[in-house]
């Protein structure tokens, strides 16, 4: 039987969410998701709230969830929160850590340290996982959906 989890999410986007609720269920967990940034969760609006989309949404919202309170809230509620970003943001120039690939892990461990510094002492908060996957989310998204074209497209 499975067990019952409630994740809060911090992501560029909807599809982040949606692949963090699929992990969470492949590990046998029943999972709650709730994306919390961007706040809205539909491609369908330009609302996304306070922060905006994207990487820098995630910046502008760990930036300011220890002093704002928003990081106390969304861990007292929940058993956990993900703060996802792909590691493709090491190419940015604000971001500008990128390392040699491959191994794409080298960038992601980058990109993870980033994050970290954003959130300050926060990051070593119990329930905080930094997920970076290389490069986008939304590659891996696309071979697992269609793995004929996926082999093609390389």
């Amino acid at each position: 039987m499975s067990r019952q989890v409630d994740v809060r999410v911090v992501c560029e986007g909807p599809t982040d969410t949606i692949v963090v609720r699929c992990a969470l269920a492949a590990l046998d967990l029943d999972p709650v998701v709730t994306q919390i940034q961007p706040e809205d969760n539909s491609n369908l609006s330009d609302n996304l709230g306070e922060f905006g989309g994207g990487w820098k949404g995630v910046r502008a919202w760990c930036q300011e969830a220890e002093s704002s309170g928003r990081l106390k809230v969304a861990l007292d509620n929940a058993n956990g929160l993900v703060i996802h970003v792909d590691a493709d943001i090491a190419s940015d120039e604000a971001i500008a850590c990128a390392r040699p690939c491959p191994p794409a892990s080298a960038t992601a461990i980058e990109v993870r340290r980033k994050v970290a510094e954003w959130l300050g002492h926060a990051s070593a908060r119990k329930g905080i996982v930094l997920c970076v996957p290389a490069m986008a989310t939304e590659a891996w998204v696309f071979c697992a959906l269609f793995p004929d074209h996926a082999k093609t497209a390389t």
